[in-house]
């Protein structure tokens, strides 16, 4: 990759990637059906990868990413959350086969809980999600089931 200077063409500088993030792929992007007058619309992402819940995301998010199914969501360490087209993700990245069981329940937890609590404050303000098929129930039964299963083995770390 080249770019114009002054002399003519010149090289960018090359970097390899070498943090570790945490990322589903995107099965179907689907808008919230209520929006206040104005708002933006927020957006649930329903991923690919079997056993992972839609989760909602924000409008922010939304226009700044424009996600598309085929692609994946990133959460980077420090909690910034990103869209990567599929070809560049897969490229770029290689799934780490030695994930714990603790790590994986721990993010299960997280994500479980961060969805219900999100969902019942939009349920309260009568906003509800396009294709909502008792999700929030299915969610608050693995959240238990997982939770009881990290308390066994002394992992529920919040």
């Amino acid at each position: 990759m080249k770019v114009v200077n002054g002399e003519g063409a010149v090289e960018l500088p090359r970097y390899q990637c070498h943090k570790i993030v945490h990322a589903l792929k995107i099965r179907r992007v689907g808008l919230c059906s209520v929006q206040e007058p104005g708002e933006q619309p927020k957006a649930f992402i329903y991923p690919e990868e079997p056993g992972y819940e839609p989760f909602m995301v924000s409008a922010e998010y939304v226009r700044k990413h424009n996600p598309q199914p085929g692609g994946y969501y990133v959460v980077y360490d420090d909690g910034y959350e990103s869209w990567s087209p599929g070809d560049a993700f897969v490229k770029g990245y290689t799934a780490l086969a030695n994930q714990s069981v603790e790590d994986v329940g721990c993010l299960a937890l997280k994500a479980a809980r961060d969805f219900i609590a999100e969902e019942l404050e939009n349920r309260k303000a009568g906003f509800a999600a396009e294709d909502d098929d008792g999700y929030i129930e299915d969610t608050a039964g693995t959240l238990l089931i997982v939770k009881a299963a990290l308390a066994a083995q002394g992992g529920d770390r919040g």
